[in-house]
């Protein structure tokens, strides 16, 4: 609730300094790229280190199987709705890529504030959506990315050779590699690692080299918790006063349309989630199936396409805030209910 309520009055306060002062941001600047690509380069890497590969064992098929079939289908889906509602297949696209994944932050945020009851699910329905979240999150970047790479270079932006990405991703991995085995083996040297890792991000967002983070996010894990979960939280409301500076007055037009897209989102994950907890308990089948949440991740991937295509963050911000309140209201609603039934 308390996270929902400061994304809003960022996003407001940023529509507010537009509409006050008219400021515009030019999408179409290389410094605005590159920023753009550190904070998904951040992200990125901070979705792939939460990975806790030890509850992915204890339901493999089933996380994987929501983590490639789950979201390729709700990119299709709400890409195929929205594309119904827009006609523009291209937005629709980008739309469907951006809102598909589940925010870890927002999952985070939600099942450590259980109240004093405690939580209302059971320890696996819990492990399978932390890592549901945690595996989509890069899955959805990577497609991004990937949408954004081909769309740029049939707008005639620069783009990296195939062979070129590669040995960068490898020099840098590599290099990570190095860092993190120096620092386990060597006594004294495990302050290393900071400084390659920021190094490694830097150059990976400057140069689109984005296989980079996801791999460094398994191995290369200095002790910066802390630091690393301040700066995603400060990404995530700083990049939601900056899609409010995008907020323009023909873009009230459009926002109508964002609340319809945001309420699509939120119904193609229960359909998807339906046969993907098929075994489970009825408690935790609900819970998995009101669990769609937004956060930084589609903020960022919003902002990366609107370079290509003005217009995806007007849509892009009502939808989150509509896919935020939904959950919030709907896990409201249904928490007594869910509290009667049996864990088993």
């Amino acid at each position: 609730m308390v996270q929902f309520l400061i994304l809003l009055s960022a996003t407001l306060c940023g529509a507010l300094l537009q509409f006050f002062s008219g400021v515009d941001i030019h999408t179409g600047d290389r410094g605005y790229e590159v920023l753009v690509s550190l904070l998904l380069a951040v992200g990125l890497y901070g979705s792939v280190r939460g990975i806790e590969l030890s509850i992915v064992r204890t339901d493999l098929r089933r996380i994987a199987l929501a983590i490639s079939i789950g979201v390729f289908a709700k990119a299709a889906l709400i890409g195929g709705l929205t594309n119904v509602l827009t006609g523009n297949l291209t937005l629709a696209l980008m739309l469907g890529i951006a809102l598909a994944q589940i925010d870890p932050v927002s999952v985070a945020a939600a099942l450590s504030g259980g109240g004093p009851r405690g939580p209302v699910v059971s320890p696996r329905a819990q492990n399978i959506i932390r890592a549901w979240c945690s595996f989509d999150d890069p899955v959805t970047i990577l497609m991004a990315l990937a949408l954004y790479s081909h769309l740029g270079a049939e707008s005639g932006m620069n783009t990296s050779s195939f062979l070129g990405e590669l040995l960068g991703n490898g020099a840098l991995v590599a290099g990570g590699g190095l860092a993190a085995l120096a620092a386990r083996r060597i006594k004294g040297m495990g302050w290393v690692e900071t400084p390659v890792l920021a190094a490694a991000l830097v150059v990976s967002a400057v140069y689109g080299l984005m296989l980079t983070p996801a791999i460094l996010g398994l191995f290369l894990r200095p002790s910066i918790d802390r630091s690393l979960n301040m700066l995603t939280l400060g990404a995530l409301y700083g990049s939601a006063f900056a899609v409010g500076l995008f907020l323009k007055g023909e873009a009230a037009v459009t926002m109508g349309m964002g609340v319809v897209v945001g309420a699509i989102v939120f119904c193609v994950h229960i359909v998807v989630a339906a046969p993907l907890s098929l075994g489970l308990p009825a408690k935790d089948r609900v819970f998995l199936a009101l669990a769609q949440q937004s956060g930084i991740t589609a903020i960022l991937i919003a902002l990366l396409f609107e370079q290509l295509k003005p217009g995806v963050v007007a849509l892009a911000v009502p939808a989150i805030l509509i896919v935020n309140l939904l959950h919030l209201c709907t896990n409201r609603l249904v928490a007594h209910r869910i509290m009667r039934m049996p864990l088993d």
